[in-house]
């Protein structure tokens, strides 16, 4: 599931949220959520933030993978793991396996 920037377009209005919002409320899915900026990026106000909580709420998100920051890390929020890839400059790339609720994430580098 690829979140794009839907969380920036006109705050929950955008019709591409409620597409979003109902697709990941199907559970017999297990999401992976994609965008480039994280929540927590200090260019994220406050209501958008909240938006990308009720995006994350609404179904079986299990990973949240973003950009951005141009540094690696690997965090929980909102009680989801949430993986900030690091800077093409870091020769590096992630192998990220998902086994049930569980996911692992490996360092490649080259």
């Amino acid at each position: 599931m690829v979140f794009n920037n839907t969380m920036l377009e006109n705050y929950n209005k955008s019709p591409r949220y409620q597409w979003l919002r109902d697709e990941l409320s199907d559970q017999s899915n297990i999401n992976i959520l994609i965008s480039h900026i994280p929540p927590f990026a200090a260019e994220i106000d406050d209501l958008n933030r909240i938006v990308f909580n009720n995006i994350t709420t609404a179904g079986n998100v299990k990973l949240c993978i973003h950009g951005h920051a141009h540094r690696f890390s690997d965090s929980v929020y909102n009680d989801i793991r949430t993986i900030v890839a690091g800077d093409i400059s870091d020769n590096e790339y992630y192998m990220i396996k998902l086994v049930g609720d569980q996911s692992f994430v490996e360092i490649v580098q080259f």
